[in-house]
């Protein structure tokens, strides 16, 4: 995701052996999304000028929608932002990244009502 005026300056996000002169504003290391779109950079060998670490997905938004840099975090944590426009997406080789999640509980612990519900949501959806 970028800013419609970053995107329009550095729209090729496809083409390998580019260094594009922007930074990457993301989560901690360990976030799954960042490793994916690391890893997307690795295999094109393209170059970002630097990341800007953050714990915020708000401030990463605001940022990159105040032209600082680009994102790449889910589209249900960006929906809002892509329909107002103020957020775009810049096409890239990548196709249906799918992200697992895992729930688990101990059988023999107590669970609070909530936590309950979530995990009898969570067997439903499966």
């Amino acid at each position: 995701m970028a800013s419609p005026d970053i995107k329009a300056q550095y729209p090729d996000f496809t083409t390998p052996n580019q260094q594009i002169p922007v930074p990457f504003i993301i989560n901690e290391p360990t976030c799954i999304f960042r490793q994916i779109f690391e890893q997307y950079l690795r295999e094109k060998s393209i170059v970002l000028d630097h990341t800007i670490e953050l714990w915020s997905i708000p401030t990463i938004k605001n940022l990159v929608q105040n032209d600082v840099g680009i994102t790449f975090l889910p589209r249900f944590s960006v929906e809002k932002e892509l329909a107002s426009g103020s957020l775009v997406e810049i096409p890239t080789d990548m196709s249906n990244t799918c992200i697992t999640a895992v729930c688990g509980s101990h059988v023999n612990k107590w669970q609070s009502p909530l936590m309950k519900l979530f995990v009898d949501l969570c067997n439903t959806i499966i």
